[in-house]
């Protein structure tokens, strides 16, 4: 064990390293997964086999499952992404931060196909309830992290997904996905334009929310330069500065690097001293 290898595998960090994690490891029969062209309107019992050509040149009000399936499977890709993102929020996303994971996932892709082969229809209220009350709430233990779950649920499962051209996540347009995703390689492509880094407004909260975020970055980012900060031997060789000072002077010498670790737009380090003074920098 001493002479061994340990590799771990950190999580993805951001909507869109979430949803790129997603699509890499997506079993590609999953998405590929075919259903027939069903007819919602005309002769009893009327079912046109899947094909190259969209069921409504053949029948008007026919209903394309295929197209169906992909878009439920990215809404709940986007919207497992949504919810492991807000955590970072800490309060202000959860009240408690939940541990969501594959099986959540899994669980709920077997839902929605359940739901679109045994129903004429698509039962949004039994998607919903199983999704976000069963699924992914039976992790929720605070009434008001329950209620908010019920409605970003609502948000992503809902006649409006299956309507326009384009699956528009956000109300900005920024996250949107065309009508036609034939492939995981489209899926990437479409992935890979989305923003590098999001704004609390994807997650349904405020633009003060990222303070309460970068806050809690530079913190961790302070007990980091202090843990590597070199330790005196003796008092022949300790520095005459403060150990205040000197985590001031580490903080100052890695912020002013172009890589600009974290990106942080700005940080905010409290130092306590005998007079209670504060540190603060700002890094634009």
């Amino acid at each position: 064990l001493q002479s061994g290898l340990k590799l771990t595998r950190e999580p993805p960090k951001g909507l869109k390293a979430n949803l790129k994690d997603f699509a890499h490891s997506l079993d590609p029969s999953v998405w590929d997964e075919h259903f027939p062209f069903e007819a919602t309107k005309g002769p009893k019992g009327t079912t046109i086999a899947r094909g190259d050509v969209p069921l409504d040149a053949f029948l008007e009000g026919g209903r394309n499952k295929n197209r169906e399936w992909k878009r439920l499977v990215f809404s709940l890709a986007f919207f497992h992404g949504l919810l492991q993102e807000r955590r970072k929020f800490g309060a202000v996303g959860w009240n408690i931060a939940y541990e969501w994971s594959a099986p959540d996932f899994s669980a709920s892709l077997k839902t929605l196909r359940i739901a679109i082969n045994d129903f004429e229809e698509l039962p949004w209220t039994a998607i919903k309830y199983t999704v976000g009350v069963i699924n992914y709430g039976g992790r929720v233990t605070d009434f008001l992290d329950q209620r908010c779950l019920k409605t970003i649920c609502g948000q992503f499962f809902g006649e409006s997904v299956m309507k326009g051209a384009d699956l528009q996540m956000d109300k900005d347009g920024k996250y949107t996905a065309p009508s036609e995703l034939s492939t995981i390689d489209d899926l990437l492509g479409c992935i890979e334009r989305y923003p590098d880094q999001e704004s609390p407004e994807v997650f349904g909260l405020h633009a003060n929310a990222d303070i309460s975020f970068q806050s809690k970055e530079a913190s961790l980012l302070t007990k980091t330069l202090i843990s590597l900060a070199p330790r005196g031997g003796g008092s022949g060789g300790s520095s005459s500065q403060t150990p205040d000072q000197q985590v001031l002077d580490l903080s100052l010498i890695h912020i002013s690097e172009p890589t600009r670790l974290l990106s942080i737009s700005y940080a905010v380090f409290c130092l306590k001293k005998k007079k209670k003074k504060k540190y603060i920098i700002y890094n634009k």
